[in-house]
C-alpha cells in the first residue's frame, strides 16, 4: 500500500514507489484530511479524523483491489488530494492533475469525490469534462432535473428532495404543523432540504 503523505499541490503526487509490479491505472480521490482555514487556497493546522479515516478506507480499498486481482496483470494505483475542506483548492488541484499529459493524471481512470456538495460538484464537473466517470459517496445535490451535463457522478447519499419528502412524510405521520429546521453554516445540501420542507408549510 502507498504510504500516506500530504502534498502542497497534485504535481507532488507519487505512485508508490520502490513497487515490484508497475501501476497500470489511476484513481484519484478529493479528500478533506485537514480543516479548513480563512484563506481557501491553503489548510488549517488541524487534521481532520473524518477526513483521515476516509484516506485508510480509500487506501485500503485499492490494496483489496491489488491483493484480489493479483493475475489480471492491472496494477492499480491510488492519489489522494486534500481539500481541506475548500472548493477553490479542489477545483485547482483536480485541473492540474488532470490536465498533466504524463503520470500520475494520464494514468487517472475514476475519481473519487469525497465531502458534501460543494466539494464534489468541481471533481464531478472536471470528471465530465475529461470523460471520466465519478462517484460522489457524501453527496446530495443537485437534484436530478439540474444534472444537465451527463455523464452524472455515483451518489449514494439520498438527493435534497428525497430527503425532505422523507422528513415531510415523518412530519406528516407525526401530524405536526409546525416545523423548526437547523442546520450546519454552508451546508448546501441541508439548506436545500430545508427549502424543499418550507415549500410546504406557510410563513
Amino acid at each position: 500500500m502507498c504510504e500516506s503523505r500530504s502534498f502542497s499541490s497534485a504535481k507532488e503526487c507519487f505512485l508508490c514507489p520502490g513497487k515490484s509490479k508497475k501501476v497500470t491505472v489511476v484513481i484519484a480521490a478529493t479528500l478533506a484530511v485537514h480543516e479548513s482555514s480563512t484563506n481557501p487556497a491553503q489548510c488549517g493546522q488541524t487534521v481532520s479524523t473524518a477526513g483521515v479515516e476516509q484516506l485508510e478506507a480509500f487506501l485500503w480499498a485499492v490494496d483489496q483491489v491489488n491483493r484480489n486481482w493479483t493475475d489480471s496483470g492491472v496494477k492499480l494505483g491510488a492519489i489522494t488530494l486534500d481539500t481541506c475542506g475548500s472548493s477553490l483548492r479542489t477545483s485547482r488541484h483536480v485541473a492540474d492533475l488532470l490536465s498533466s499529459d504524463s503520470a500520475p493524471g494520464s494514468l487517472v481512470v475514476a475519481l473519487v469525490a469525497g465531502g458534501e456538495t460543494r466539494l464534489a460538484a468541481p471533481v464531478a464537473d472536471a470528471a465530465t469534462a475529461a470523460g471520466l466517470p465519478a462517484m460522489a459517496p457524501a453527496s446530495r445535490g443537485p437534484p436530478p432535473d439540474r444534472k444537465t451535463h451527463p455523464p452524472y457522478p455515483l451518489q449514494f447519499a439520498p438527493s435534497a428532495n428525497k430527503t425532505a419528502s422523507a422528513l415531510l412524510a415523518l412530519i406528516n405521520a407525526l401530524k405536526r404543523t409546525c416545523v423548526g429546521v437547523l442546520y450546519f453554516k454552508d451546508a448546501l445540501d441541508y439548506e436545500e432540504v430545508a427549502m424543499e420542507v418550507r415549500k410546504c408549510f406557510p410563513s
